[in-house]
């Protein structure tokens, strides 16, 4: 079982919930539990502190009874929301899903009205869809209270040559808009969230309940053409992670919040594209001469080398499974067609819901 397949599961977070005690007991049980629940990447009984925390007892339970998700109907919020466990999620999106929450809020990102209510009522915040100051400075002016945030960023926020460097090493703002404009969003939190935070630096995302994942370009092309052709030599490593992952961290800092961090994500043994075309082909059945060369494709044509070391000592019990094995699972899930239906509903604007398949 994997974290897409948690909608129904009685989450670590709710039982960690009900079991007060010190904060590095807290950590462990929701170790043991995503451990229990069968999701990749955490082993049981491994998740030890590093150091002793300050007891925080029944008051931090109370402190997440209701956690707002913002932008819970994308790719990663599908992941992410049931992780948190549903029974506690406030979903914020311009759309349903076939995701389980607390209660669905079809809200614009930007809509101060609509948006208001539900930071009122929330005891931690998540937000995966905020880009450039004018977002950020929404959370600011709604919720003055000192409550965890995690905020998804890229690492577009920095230059592909620092990359690899710790990240407090910001360097120069990058070139490109989108990288501005989570760099802005990210400066403008660190500096005036009240509460703790955590900016989460993303790679390229690997959802596998998407049919539109750009990966399945691969397995498109070889179909028609029984050949694929990847960008670079096919040697080189990209920079992926797959939105369980991310989930998965976001749930185990939410269990013990602290501090404000930028901390980079990303797959501490990441693999050659050739090797993870490979799986994704054999995974959905299908064969096909792997070429080189492409203008472009779904990966980076050159190495995408992460630091990863901050993220290792902010979970450290937490190893993903091999890239190579998720890429398989894509490629079976493809040619199963198992990915999940559209939702039944969109928000069209106006603040009415509307028949998504009309």
């Amino acid at each position: 079982m994997h974290i897409g397949d948690l909608a129904t599961y009685k989450t670590p977070l709710a039982r960690w919930n009900q079991r007060p005690g010190s904060g590095g007991d807290r950590r462990r049980i929701v170790c043991d539990r995503l451990a229990d629940s069968g999701v990749a990447g955490v082993a049981p009984r491994q998740c030890r502190p590093r150091q002793r925390l300050r007891p925080t007892g029944a008051a931090m339970s109370a402190q997440l009874r209701k956690i707002a998700v913002l932008g819970a109907s994308g790719r990663l919020g599908r992941a992410v929301v049931p992780a948190l466990g549903g029974a506690r999620v406030l979903g914020v999106g311009r759309r349903g899903a076939d995701t389980w929450v607390r209660a669905w809020y079809f809200v614009d990102r930007r809509d101060r009205v609509g948006l208001k209510p539900v930071l009122a009522q929330a005891d931690a915040i998540v937000d995966l869809c905020g880009f450039g100051r004018d977002d950020a400075q929404v959370l600011l002016d709604l919720c003055d209270r000192p409550i965890p945030l995690v905020f998804a960023s890229s690492v577009a926020e920095r230059v592909p040559a620092l990359w690899s460097r710790p990240e407090t090493e910001l360097g120069l703002e990058p070139d490109d808009g989108y990288g501005q404009g989570k760099r802005h969003a990210s400066d403008l939190l660190l500096s005036n969230w009240p509460g703790p935070l955590l900016v989460a630096l993303l790679p390229q995302l690997l959802s596998l309940d998407d049919r539109s994942e750009r990966a399945l370009d691969y397995v498109r092309q070889a179909t028609a053409t029984g050949a694929v052709r990847m960008p670079g030599t096919g040697d080189q490593r990209p920079a992926v992670l797959e939105v369980a992952s991310v989930a998965t961290v976001f749930a185990l800092w939410l269990a013990l919040p602290a501090g404000r961090a930028r901390v980079q994500f990303g797959h501490p043994q990441p693999q050659p594209l050739r090797a993870l075309v490979a799986a994704l082909l054999d995974g959905a059945d299908v064969s096909g001469e792997l070429r080189h060369g492409a203008q472009r494709g779904p990966h980076s044509a050159g190495d995408e080398l992460l630091h990863t070391a901050t993220l290792a000592q902010l979970v450290p019990a937490f190893t993903p499974r091999p890239l190579t094995e998720a890429f398989a699972e894509l490629g079976r899930r493809f040619r199963r067609d198992e990915f999940a239906d559209p939702p039944p509903q969109v928000w069209r604007g106006d603040g009415k819901l509307a028949d998504y398949s009309a």
